[in-house]
């Protein structure tokens, strides 16, 4: 027997309070998934990057969050060269965060980027976007892990993210 869909009355529910968060509880470089390898021979770089997110203490409780997201499409032959289609998407903001949310531009537009971003726990984020941040399918949308790795970091300073 499924049980997908059940309903329980109120009285059963109880609200999770959010732990106390600080603003240090956000810093760090995010990734959403693991770097692969570019299979097929191109022009481009030879990695697929995954998206990331950098946060930075900014002043006061204020951070500086900045994500960065790529789209790889087919390859595509242009003359004597092979290129991958590469959509690129990106967002910036420096804001104090609400607990463990943090918004960034209007998640509702339909012309703005808009992204919210929730510290799951302390070595994990979920973020989502409004799909207007970059250009076609370069989403944020996923579950992020914190990076330790100061080599990965590296690399994540070298694709440009601030």
């Amino acid at each position: 027997r499924s049980l997908s869909h059940v309903w329980v009355p109120d009285s059963a529910v109880t609200e999770l309070k959010s732990p106390a968060i600080n603003p240090e509880d956000w810093v760090g470089y995010w990734q959403e998934g693991e770097k692969m390898p570019d299979k097929e021979p191109t022009d481009q770089p030879a990695y697929f990057l995954p998206s990331t997110v950098k946060i930075k203490v900014s002043t006061g409780d204020r951070l500086d969050i900045h994500g960065v997201t790529f789209w790889h499409g087919a390859i595509v032959a242009y003359g004597e060269k092979r290129l991958r289609n590469k959509h690129y998407g990106e967002f910036k903001g420096d804001i104090a965060p609400a607990g463990v949310h943090v918004k960034i531009g209007d998640i509702t537009s339909t012309r703005e980027c808009g992204v919210v971003l929730r510290l799951l726990t302390p070595d994990y984020l979920a973020v989502s976007d409004n799909s207007n941040c970059g250009g076609v399918n370069a989403r944020f949308d996923g579950v992020y892990h914190r990076v330790t790795d100061t080599s990965r970091q590296q690399e994540i300073d070298r694709t440009g993210i601030e």
